[in-house]
């Protein structure tokens, strides 16, 4: 698997935050969200969750209370009643009944999901919140922070880093513009995110609070 050097590259750092332009006699507010469990929301295909495979082995005995194993069973008995059909037709002698049903003595699990430590989990992450975000009116284009790209010059921005969407609006007070503005945009994204079933942390939700951290960075 190849790297495809995509969302991952605009990922910004904390200490981006500190290029916000905060006019004189005004202070940065902040707005964050966090995605809940982000990466084992995305859903994988069979084709490559069997290269998410766990260093572990398991009894077939130990899994069977599991969903994850009822497919596994109902598969393998298709498949194998798939290539007994093709033995027939090619006239080979097919395989013995013993042969279809037989529960196999271990089984290794495998992430149906984006793990951490994929190649390009936070590449896929990352584009998807930000597609989400942008479709929903949450992420204007003009006041994003982008790694290695100029700095909105607006007394906005808007930070996403995989799953966390933080946004700073410079103001007098909550009630001021530039600030509703941010949490409209923000009241936006979590509409979006959870019509595309991306849920949001309730209890990580901020809204235009003058001391928070965000990004592994104190915005006092």
């Amino acid at each position: 698997e190849a790297h495809l050097k995509g969302a991952a590259a605009d990922l910004p750092g904390g200490y981006e935050l500190c290029e916000l332009e905060v006019p004189e006699g005004e202070k940065a507010f902040v707005f964050a969200d966090d995605i809940a469990d982000m990466y084992p929301t995305f859903g994988a295909p069979p084709q490559r969750a069997v290269t998410n495979a766990m260093a572990i082995e398991l009894k077939a005995s130990e899994c069977r209370h599991l969903k994850a194993y009822a497919r596994f069973r109902t598969n393998d008995r298709n498949a194998a009643l798939r290539r007994t059909e093709m033995r027939k037709a090619l006239g080979l002698c097919p395989e013995v009944e013993g042969q279809v049903t037989k529960e196999p003595r271990t089984l290794v699990p495998c992430a149906a999901s984006l793990v951490m430590g994929e190649l390009n989990a936070v590449d896929y992450a990352t584009g998807a919140h930000e597609s989400v975000l942008s479709a929903g009116g949450a992420l204007p284009h003009s006041k994003r922070l982008k790694h290695g790209m100029p700095v909105p010059r607006n007394h906005v921005m808007h930070a996403l880093v995989i799953d966390d969407h933080v946004g700073l609006a410079a103001g007098t007070s909550a009630r001021d513009a530039r600030v509703r503005e941010m949490e409209r945009e923000f009241d936006a994204g979590t509409i979006a995110c959870d019509e595309a079933g991306l849920p949001q942390h309730p209890t990580k939700r901020v809204r235009a609070v003058t001391d928070a951290i965000v990004l592994g960075a104190e915005v006092v």
